[in-house]
């Protein structure tokens, strides 16, 4: 499949060589041939920003893959000591009255 994407890289690239250098040629004036020129300048250059960009994204994503691989150090040995639970997490508040109450002085 590798060498099925670089055949496909190598082909669509050479086939659009050729097509800007045969449209470079019919042009007849120089401002098209300019204006023709500065687009494909503007594409190739879009193209080689997003292939750094993939490849800065990638060095990311494998870094990201080593910190959650990398073995628990310190306090937290299990996978269960970072988590604690919803209701010790609410044992500190301070208890509510019942909002939906009988004496309330507010009638319809």
């Amino acid at each position: 499949m590798i060498f099925a994407s670089y055949a496909y890289r190598v082909i669509s690239n050479f086939v659009f060589l050729g097509l800007v250098y045969f449209t470079l040629n019919l042009l007849e004036k120089d401002e098209q041939r300019a204006t023709v020129a500065i687009l494909i300048l503007v594409y190739a250059a879009m193209h080689a920003f997003s292939g750094l960009r993939s490849f800065y994204f990638f060095q990311r994503i494998e870094r990201l893959e080593g910190e959650t691989r990398r073995p628990a150090r310190g306090p937290m040995l299990s996978p269960r000591a970072g988590r604690s639970s919803p209701m010790s997490l609410c044992s500190g508040m301070p208890a509510r009255s019942n909002p939906i109450s009988t004496s309330s002085s507010w009638r319809w």
